[in-house]
């Protein structure tokens, strides 16, 4: 159930988190994983994303964008890597960034953060529902986000035999750390 006017504000701080805060690369982690063949998780991560949070007065979530870029995409094992920036996966030649936009934030009534997300990835967009909870570090904001997509449904769906080999959920877990 979406409850969208009663709760918390994102962080509580005594001086005001309103305005526009940028995703700070540096400190931001992207992080996927996939199963395969129902054995074991591979698990990856993006290192090339730009992005930015505005919060209301009141330290509420109002809109978040991000964008990938997709020749970033790393399981610390090449030949791996290389066949996800294939046009069987990513296609990072026709395709070089992932987009993500929200604008739809509610809190759960576990009084988690969750958001409704557009992810665009190749000629794919589809909704997300994503679930965060924040850090609060000095200078900064923190938030955890976790959520999981059928990789299909974005329009990831390699030949055979990887189709088979791959799980079809990715589950997607990322810190991403915002400054002024």
């Amino acid at each position: 159930m979406k409850n969208t006017e009663e709760h918390t504000p994102l962080i509580a701080r005594e001086t005001s988190v309103a305005g526009l805060w940028e995703l700070d690369p540096d400190r931001s982690t992207i992080g996927f994983g996939v199963r395969k063949m129902g054995m074991y998780t591979v698990k990856g991560r993006f290192r090339t994303a730009v992005g930015e949070l505005r919060l209301s007065d009141e330290g509420k979530p109002l809109a978040a964008h991000m964008t990938i870029e997709t020749v970033s995409v790393t399981t610390r094992m090449p030949p791996r890597d290389l066949h996800l920036r294939s046009a069987h996966f990513l296609a990072v030649k026709s395709h070089p960034t992932i987009r993500v936009q929200a604008d739809t934030f509610w809190y759960d009534d576990h009084g988690g953060l969750c958001a409704d997300v557009l992810v665009a990835i190749k000629d794919q967009t589809r909704r997300v529902k994503l679930r965060a909870h924040a850090h609060d570090e000095p200078g900064s904001l923190a938030l955890h986000v976790r959520g999981t997509v059928d990789r299909r449904e974005l329009g990831i769906d390699p030949p055979a035999p990887f189709r088979w080999i791959i799980g079809g959920e990715i589950e997607l877990d990322a810190l991403l750390v915002f400054v002024r």
